[in-house]
């Protein structure tokens, strides 16, 4: 075996001088000794690989040519074949073609959907479903459904609501409009939102706020008899409104929302309007208070007295001023401030000078330790003492002093409660707040329970709908169910305390209480008026449908359900009995036409006559309402309640 090595030399001339050595006899190739030829190589290489590929892709498209398929030739050929295939082919082609123009026809059309879907409001939406509505349809632009997070509207959500805004100045007549509007039982208007300068620090926190009153997100207690058709707030000209007009016109606008906006006419009255409410705010002239606003004719004329009296004593404390700034006013001066002490009868008056400063050192001094005494006793005293004794002239008797707060409506559910808040409510001068309780958390304990008691005792419960006079009762509507026969020891503890009255409210028919309840289940579950349910109405048409349904009454529970019930309210009137209450029942309030002025009398308020736009469902006799009414007569015949079965303890 030999090897051998090529050794490649560069001449000067450019020539290439290759030596060839032959190693152990054998011999190198020629390709290996050649590099040029190694090139060349690689190059033939390359090309015919290169047209390999192509034949390749030659074939490839022979093979996807017409002429290359059977079916090519008869279908697709530019040449109609021969035969009844031509009438096929032309359907297919047609078939294909509307295949086509009905996918991209539905494909514009989808996206046209979408689009208007996303035009579509929620408002719009809620209108499907409610249907039916008497409102113009060039006014539905200012109309909207709202949906709050906060609570449900029940029987409400298909009542259109406009928003409203009433632009105006201090002291132009704002607050007295706004209680005009307040006395209808479909307006609410919230007063200036906002005058807290939270709400209105940017206008990110202006729509934040505009947007909950929108959505009637906004906390109310004290409903209105009828459902909210308009709601709205008081907006003042310095409350941030002028300084982020653009922004606000579009939201308006948007929103569609209505502005009234209230002026006074002669600005001069307004101007001092404003100072006198501004010296009342600093000077409180009623017994130590601030009012704005007045209601009673006794008020105004202890302002206008108070105004004069301010007036008169300015006036003697300038002439007095005056009298001490002239140097010949004051012989005095001359003898008791001289250097030099002076002869004759004068030495008395410096003694007796000495001893009233003497006398008058040891009287502050008296004083003030007395005051850090008085000040540990006013600590003792409770605000209700102190409003007491600022407030001075009441019409209370001594005796009834501790019961001077606010009401506790105590029921069962489907009791005619609910129809009772609405008559209380439509008194000027009565607020009750519905079923506070009905919310779980405001009742999972005790602790939480007096907590959200005293809230209201404090009237620091957030209300809108303001009344046109002053409360003088606030209370709520507490079912038995709700956690007050759990804790009913301290519950009846903080009710002795404070003074709280009670008003037990039941139905001596409890059959009738009890088809009542079933009915109102069945409601909730199909929601028989425009997909709605609707514990009250406040139409016959409503009452009307809400009556057809008859409920099947289990006889076999009856008796035990009745007795059970009944048994609930004698434990409670026992649980009770320390409290100070009166006990009412629904068909006396029906019956008898003092049983309200008695109530009245009870709460301490003006006798007046009350209503409710509350319309009664089952009015029919019992054999109309009970879909299996012969086997109840006959379980209940014989027994201490046949006297519900007669019905002659209820009058229509």
């Amino acid at each position: 075996m030999s090897s051998g090595i090529a050794i490649l030399f560069q001449a000067g001339s450019g020539h290439q001088i290759l030596c060839h050595l032959v190693v152990h006899g054998e011999e190198v190739p020629e390709i290996q000794r050649n590099p040029r030829l190694q090139v060349q190589t690689k190059k033939k290489k390359k090309k015919k690989k290169k047209r390999e590929r192509e034949r390749e892709r030659e074939n490839l498209g022979n093979a996807a040519s017409p002429s290359s398929s059977p079916m090519s030739q008869s279908v697709y050929a530019l040449k109609s074949p021969k035969g009844p295939l031509f009438p096929l082919r032309s359907i297919l082609v047609f078939l294909i073609a509307l295949f086509g123009f009905y996918v991209c026809y539905f494909s514009f059309n989808q996206i046209d959907l979408e689009n208007k879907e996303n035009l579509i409001s929620g408002e719009e939406q809620i209108r499907t479903l409610c249907g039916r509505h008497t409102i113009p349809n060039e006014l539905m632009q200012y109309v909207h459904f709202p949906k709050p997070t906060s609570y449900s509207r029940g029987e409400c959500a298909c009542t259109p609501v406009r928003f409203f805004v009433i632009i105006s100045m201090q002291r132009s007549g704002s607050g007295w409009f706004e209680t005009l509007l307040n006395s209808h039982p479909n307006v609410s208007s919230n007063g200036e939102i906002f005058s807290i300068r939270e709400r209105r620090e940017d206008i990110s926190s202006i729509l934040r706020t505009l947007d909950k009153l929108y959505n009637l997100d906004w906390h109310t207690s004290a409903a209105k008899n009828e459902c909210t058709a308009a709601f709205g707030l008081k907006w003042m000209l310095n409350q941030g409104i002028m300084e982020h007009y653009h922004d606000i016109v579009n939201y308006l606008n948007k929103k569609g929302v209505m502005v009234i906006f209230l002026f006074r006419r002669n600005t001069l009255r307004r101007i001092i309007s404003v100072l006198a409410n501004d010296y009342d705010r600093k000077t409180k002239q009623l017994n130590g208070t601030h009012k704005a606003h007045v209601h009673s004719k006794e008020e105004v004329q202890t302002k206008k007295k108070k105004k004069k009296k301010k007036k008169r004593e300015r006036e003697r404390e300038r002439e007095n001023l005056g009298n001490a700034a002239s140097p010949s006013s004051s012989p005095m001066s001359q003898s008791v401030y001289a250097l030099k002490s002076p002869k004759g009868p004068l030495f008395p008056l410096r003694s007796i000078l000495v001893f009233l400063i003497a006398l008058f050192g040891f009287y502050v001094c008296y004083f003030s330790f007395n005051q850090i005494d008085l000040e540990n006793k006013e600590n003792l005293i409770s605000g209700e003492e102190q409003i007491r004794t600022l407030c001075g002239r009441h019409t209370i008797p001594n005796e009834l002093m501790q019961y001077v707060h606010f009401p506790k409506p105590t029921s069962y559910s489907r009791s005619g409660s609910g129809w009772f808040e609405t008559l209380l409510n439509s008194h000027p001068n009565v607020s009750s707040n519905g079923e506070i309780f009905s919310i779980r958390e405001r009742r999972e304990d005790i602790s939480s329970i007096l907590r959200t008691l005293d809230k209201l005792y404090n009237l620091d419960w957030h209300t809108s709908a303001a009344k046109n006079e002053c409360t003088a009762a606030f209370g709520l509507k507490w079912m038995l169910n709700q956690g007050i026969m759990e804790h009913y020891h301290d519950i009846v503890n903080y009710l002795n305390k404070k003074g709280v009255m009670v008003i037990f409210l039941f139905r001596r028919n409890t059959l009738r209480r009890i088809i009542s309840v079933l009915a109102n289940d069945y409601d909730r579950k199909t929601k028989q008026l425009n997909g709605t349910h609707k514990a009250h109405v406040h139409s016959k048409e409503e009452a009307d449908i809400l009556a057809r349904f008859k409920p099947k009454l289990d006889v076999p529970t009856l008796i035990p359900n009745i007795r059970s019930a009944e048994q609930s309210i004698t434990t409670c009137l026992d649980h009770f009995s320390s409290t100070r209450h009166m006990i009412l029942y629904y068909e006396d309030v029906i019956r008898d036409q003092n049983a309200l002025s008695r109530v009245q009398e009870f709460l301490g308020v003006p006798a007046m006559r009350l209503s409710s736009r509350h319309v009664k469902i089952h009015t029919s006799p019992l054999p109309d309402l009970v879909d299996n009414w012969e086997e109840v007569s006959e379980k209940l015949n014989g027994t201490e309640y046949a006297r519900f079965v007669d019905g002659a303890d209820y009058d229509k």
